[in-house]
């Protein structure tokens, strides 16, 4: 039986003594780095996390504006969120190099197995993290502010384990 510790959070209860737990602000970094030429336009959506506009496969896309030069560079293993749609899941870490909309947030991720943190941060298991962390006067208009997006809690297992998981999923 592995031995447990309180997570420091109700919901959650009981996690492996042996995880350890950040603030994920410890982990990223905001980062606004302007379009810096023809790159592709990604999008992030609640069920395929980052993907090439090119890629949607007929899904509802957001037209993107004529003027690219204020969208954000992406580079393959960053974080991003739509802010407006965190709350319900749209994040994910790029598999892409690319550029996004100026609305959403792109961050360097400092961690070291970003599949791991890709498949864990998009779990149903942090929505309730996004949701909490995000404001506005109703649901279809809520926003996560940068101080709620560092105020979310990430629940780290020992390498190996993370290795388990993804070659699991």
């Amino acid at each position: 039986m592995t031995e447990t510790k309180y997570s420091g959070i109700a919901s959650i209860g009981e996690i492996p003594a042996h995880w350890k737990i950040y603030r994920i602000k410890s982990l990223l970094s905001l980062r606004s780095e302007k379009n810096s030429g023809n790159r592709d336009l990604l999008s992030v959506y609640l069920d395929r996390g980052v993907i090439s506009y090119n890629d949607s496969d007929g899904m509802q896309v957001h037209k993107p504006s004529a003027d690219l030069s204020n969208y954000q560079n992406v580079h393959v293993g960053d974080f991003v969120l739509n802010n407006q749609q965190a709350w319900r899941g749209s994040v994910g870490v790029s598999k892409y190099d690319g550029i996004v909309s100026p609305a959403y947030y792109v961050c360097e991720l400092n961690f070291p197995h970003k599949e791991f943190f890709n498949i864990a941060i998009r779990s149903k298991f942090y929505v309730p993290f996004f949701i909490q962390y995000s404001k506005g006067i109703r649901v279809g208009q809520w926003d996560l502010s940068p101080i709620g997006l560092k105020s979310i809690p990430f629940f780290e297992p020992p390498h190996e384990e993370q290795q388990a998981i993804v070659a699991y999923i």
